[in-house]
């Protein structure tokens, strides 16, 4: 079964939350295609449906380690 069979109409009526994350800004700069990749998913869930307003990138913590990082902000 694909991945297009799988999303009902329930689901479209729900938002598409993307969380893109790299821990370090090192693995921000080296793994610049893991970041692209991630980003990616906003086209994909397009792809199967979401529109661009119900799809909602969050990348605020990108290259901020939580060890060193407590004070995220509240979604």
């Amino acid at each position: 079964m694909n991945a297009q069979a799988k999303v009902t109409a329930d689901h479209l009526r729900k938002q598409a939350i993307l969380y893109v994350r790299q821990s370090t800004l090192h693995q921000v700069k080296a793994n610049r295609e893991s970041t692209a990749l991630q980003y990616d998913l906003k086209h994909q869930a397009q792809e199967l449906g979401w529109n661009d307003k119900q799809t909602v990138v969050i990348d605020e913590d990108l290259g901020h380690s939580m060890l060193r990082y407590y004070h995220r902000k509240a979604v």
